[in-house]
């Protein structure tokens, strides 16, 4: 059997953030230990079989007189020689924003749409009219610049 593979120490390094309670913090270091992992030809599969384990107390629990069978470590072994799954990335990005927070974007584009009485340039009448009929979520970037003109909007409506 051979030893385990050398982990780059830079994996090390972002295994603590995998324990942050923000969500999106966590899932970036679980894609930062992936990126690191296969730009040496690794993977997850490569990164636990290099976790070392020490004797467990396995083969000695005992369940009223009852004793657990014993784990058989030939099988198990044998079993985590499988050749990994191929890894494929979903192409379908996760939401960055919430269902209520998606429908308040969607509503700003529909003011922003309906209030511009031209005083948008016509790059921000595309982009407006645009996200006004997609059915996807818009982006962190999208969500600003919309915020922007709206407020933009708001503002000059409120100076008159």
């Amino acid at each position: 059997m051979t030893g385990a593979p050398a982990i780059p120490e830079k994996v090390r390094r972002i295994v603590p953030a995998l324990g942050s309670p923000v969500d999106g913090e966590a899932l970036g270091a679980c894609r930062a230990i992936g990126r690191t992992l296969g730009a040496v030809g690794l993977d997850y599969h490569d990164l636990a079989r290099a976790i070392p384990t020490g004797p467990t107390n396995v083969d000695n629990v005992h369940v009223g007189s009852c004793s657990a069978p014993k784990w058989d470590a030939a099988q198990w072994r044998s079993a985590s020689k499988r050749p990994a799954p191929e890894y494929r990335p979903s192409r379908r990005k996760a939401s960055v924003f919430t269902p209520k927070q998606n429908d308040a974007l969607r509503r700003m584009a529909l003011h922003c749409r309906n209030a511009d009485r031209g005083r948008l340039s016509p790059r921000e009448r595309d982009f407006i009219t645009n996200i006004s009929s997609w059915r996807h979520d818009l982006t962190i970037g999208q969500a600003d610049w919309l915020a922007g003109i709206c407020d933009r909007l708001e503002q000059e409506d409120h100076c008159q």
